[in-house]
Order: C-alpha cells, then structure tokens, then sequence
C-alpha cells in the first residue's frame, strides 16, 4: 500500500537545500482549506502534551488537511534554528510542499503559538497564498514588560497566598529575588528613553497584523504570563482598539487555559474554537 493513500503519513521536504521532516493529515475528501501549523519554539511538531497531534486529528475529522513541520533546527529537521523573527522561509517552504501534498487545498491558515502565532503573523503580512492567521497566547517578550508583569500579577497574587507565607515562615522563599527584581524594573525604565515604542515587538507585531488583510482568530489563556504581557503591550498602542473592533478579527478568551492549554477541558475548548472559525471561513471564501 503506498504511503501516499494514507490519512496520516510522515514527509521530509527541502528549506534552503535543508532536508525537513513534517507529518500531514489528509483526510479522504479534504476541504478546500488547510491548516499549518507554526510551532513555538523549543517545541516541535507534536506539542506540549501531544496537543499539536489531538489538535491535528480533530480538524482532519472535520475534513481540514493540516500540516505539522518541524522547521530547521528543530526536531527531526537538519540545520540551525534561525528564531521566530526569521522563519519566512521556512513557513514558505512549508505551504509549498503542504500544497504540493495536498492538491485539494487551495488556500492555507497559519496557526501558531507563542512565538510560532508571532511569526505566522510576520509572514502572513507578506504572502498571499495565506487566507487567515489563528494566534495563541502571541510572543511579544521584552524583559523590562516581562518583569512589570511578574510584579503585578504574579508577586501580587503570592503575597495574598498562605502557601506563601508558610514558605517564608519555613525560609523555603528567596526573599530578595522580590527587592532585586524592583531595582531592576526601576532600572530599565530609567533606561526605557533610547527605545521608541515603534521598536518595541508588539508595536511590529500589530503592523503586522494591520498589513495583512485577511481573517485573524486571537486565542488567549486566562493562566498565562505570555498571555497578559501581550494583552498589556498591545494595549499601550493606539492602533490596537482599532483592530481588536475590526470585523475580521475574532478574539476567544479561554479564563481557565494556561499556556499550552494543559489544565481539564481547556484542550477541547480551543480545538473547538478553532474548528468554529475554520468552518467560518471556509464557507465564506
């Protein structure tokens, strides 16, 4: 039997002469529109918890081809990692041998998380071939916001636990990673004058996103400490309510998810939110 007839089957193909190894879910009468899925780094096509695969699997049943590819660097992929910021390439290699794989395909969704999300709206701005952009808990790191965040709701939220003071009392906490970390949010700010806001990952993510004009579905988690400095970064810029309004984008806020979606109920909770959205534009396009 050849392997090509299979629903489910491995495919090594070529980025930049550099041999890539993906798995492709093809279901017998394929939709016109499939998925591939952008990983963030340092995951690689299966996921945190096989969720990568569960997520796979559930759109295949639901007719939607979808693509998971290691690119460069990582997991079963020759080369060197060229981070999120410059994995054009690699996505575009990507969607070339997807749709080689699958002819029935005729337009192509980015779904990524953290970083991957990130990176498939840097390429999606540029490539026509992609019809909509599904983004989870969207990388938009930089270490003086990361440490606000840690400050205002992570610290805030331990000093009401008794976990925490029953810690202290033992001496099981480090009492002055709180003190050092204030110093060091009070010393990038000090700082913060030689960086425009326009240089700031957020500022080039929203760009981004504003460029590209087709669909977008946003995917937050409630327990997420990349979630909330997303939402506290894009927020600090003016054009983000004016996209948060548009039409096209559709926003999901999962309260109960943590970053990779782990906790009971929440995995089923964003596939189906996916799958909604996907039908969506699927029948309208």
């Amino acid at each position: 039997m050849s392997t090509d007839s299979l629903p489910e089957r491995p495919l090594v193909y070529a980025c930049a002469d550099t041999p890539c190894l993906a798995i492709l879910h093809h279901p017998p009468a394929a939709r016109r529109t499939g998925v591939l899925i952008v990983v963030g780094g340092p995951q690689y096509r299966v996921g945190a918890h096989r969720s990568f695969v569960t997520l796979a699997r559930a759109l295949a049943d639901d007719g939607f081809a979808v693509f998971r590819f290691d690119y460069r660097g990582l997991g079963d992929s020759d080369g060197t990692d060229p981070g999120f910021e410059a994995l054009g390439p690699d996505i575009a290699a990507a969607i070339d041998a997807f749709r080689s794989a699958a002819p029935a395909v005729e337009q192509v969704v980015l779904w990524g998380l953290c970083d991957g999300a990130t990176a498939a709206a840097f390429h999606a701005a540029d490539d026509p071939r992609v019809a909509g952009v599904v983004l989870l808990n969207p990388w938009v790191h930089e270490e003086a916001a990361y440490d606000r965040v840690l400050l205002k709701h992570y610290y805030s939220r331990r000093a009401l636990s008794r976990d925490f003071w029953r810690k202290l009392m033992r001496g099981r906490v480090r009492i002055l990673d709180f003190p050092r970390l204030l110093f060091t949010v009070a010393k990038r700010r000090l700082g913060a004058g030689a960086r425009t806001a326009g240089d700031s990952l957020a500022a080039r993510l929203i760009d981004a996103l504003r460029r590209f004009p087709g669909p977008l579905l946003l995917i937050t988690s409630g327990h997420d400490l990349t979630a909330t400095e997303f939402a506290e970064e894009v927020g600090k810029d003016q054009r983000w309510p004016e996209l948060v309004a548009a039409p096209r984008l559709t926003p999901v806020h999962l309260a109960a998810a943590d970053h990779t979606f782990s906790e009971p109920g929440t995995l089923d909770a964003m596939i189906a939110a996916t799958r909604d959205w996907l039908e969506r534009l699927d029948h309208s396009s």
